[in-house]
């Protein structure tokens, strides 16, 4: 029974070309339309921010927004991007309003632990600060890639005015499907 368990997982990732995928969040399905998504914004009664750059064609950009936050979760914003029809990035992001910047990174590193648990070890993308005039600018971001072109990414930006005490941070979450995602302008799309 163990040897069939196997050859059967071993056929899965083949079929996936051996790339390991990560799960877009809320539900949501990498390659599936906006339809499913407007309808789901649409029940929350969500705000929805369309953006189609036109030096990008194919790319369709929505913003999913509602005044305190998306309705039963902890995150404010929600942004799918999709090339030629196809879900291929959501960026989840969380601002705190009324807490200090050390408390959302607490928050932060909260929401990397219990990713960790999920998905398995992050990897220190970059940290850092600046002071300056009287403002403390915090950045830091980690991620997690299971396969090439596939990651999540998350990243804590915060600015305090050392002189008043106050201060705002923030976190996004950023799920990328590289493999349905459109070639950057001035590259060129590898041949199969």
């Amino acid at each position: 029974m163990r040897f069939g368990g196997l050859l059967v997982l071993v056929l899965l990732l083949q079929s996936l070309g051996g790339q390991v995928l990560l799960k877009a969040p809320f539900g949501r399905t990498w390659g599936e339309e906006p339809t499913a998504l407007l309808q789901w914004a649409g029940e929350l009664k969500m705000d929805v921010f369309v953006e189609l750059p036109a030096d990008r064609p194919g790319l369709e950009i929505f913003t999913f927004k509602k005044k305190g936050g998306i309705p039963g979760h902890t995150a404010d914003t929600l942004e799918a991007r999709y090339h030629n029809g196809k879900l291929y990035e959501v960026t989840v992001s969380y601002e705190f309003p009324g807490r200090t910047p050390d408390e959302v990174r607490t928050s932060f590193h909260k929401m990397k632990d219990a990713l960790e648990k999920r998905h398995g070890k992050f990897r220190l993308n970059g940290r850092g600060q600046n002071a300056d005039d009287g403002f403390l600018t915090r950045e830091e971001s980690y991620h997690f890639e299971p396969s090439p072109g596939v990651f999540l990414l998350m990243a804590y930006s915060s600015v305090e005015d050392t002189l008043r005490k106050k201060g705002q941070g923030s976190y996004s979450l950023l799920y990328h499907n590289g493999r349905l995602a459109p070639p950057r302008p001035g590259v060129l799309p590898k041949k199969e």
